[in-house]
């Protein structure tokens, strides 16, 4: 197998293909870069070690309806449709908060970059959206003067996912 990729073969990367290699170079990109964009980018950091080959994409089948109007599907462990989705993740100043975000499902594991669209399974998007931490709110004072606090669940991510038309 090999870990490296030429130049005449990048070109010839899909733009999903492409994010994934600006990932593994930690590449900031902006979310509206085009597969040309992108491409120029991998191209431009390429310090002659070799450019990395795209990480091994989960296949995506889809159906004939969906098909017939160009809408992806993931099939879920009953064989039921699951939608892709338009994923942007965006940056935060929290340590790593630029860094490409490893999100494992089911044994397959996606690498969504920073301020990027990408397109992902509907899981993926689930798993963002259950990724939860709990905050204590002070909500005012008791009869005594001691404050008086309550849970409060804050997402961890923010992003925004729109489905693929």
């Amino acid at each position: 197998m090999n870990d490296t990729i030429s130049v005449d073969d990048l070109e010839t990367l899909k733009k999903t293909e492409l994010q994934s290699v600006a990932s593994q170079m930690n590449l900031s990109l902006p979310g509206n870069a085009t597969k040309d964009d992108i491409l120029d980018a991998i191209i431009a950091a390429d310090e002659g070690n070799g450019i990395p080959a795209p990480a091994p994409v989960k296949d995506v089948v889809s159906d004939e309806e969906a098909a017939k109007e160009g809408q992806l599907v993931e099939r879920d462990a009953h064989g039921r449709d699951r939608p892709m989705y338009r994923l942007t993740l965006n940056s935060d100043d929290k340590p790593g908060g630029d860094s490409p975000l490893p999100v494992g499902v089911n044994g397959y594991v996606w690498t969504i970059p920073r301020d990027m669209e990408v397109e992902v399974p509907e899981s993926v998007v689930d798993v963002l959206k259950d990724a939860v931490f709990t905050v204590m709110e002070k909500v005012g004072e008791d009869d005594e003067g001691r404050p008086v606090y309550k849970e409060r669940d804050v997402k961890r991510f923010s992003f925004s996912a729109v489905p693929v038309e």
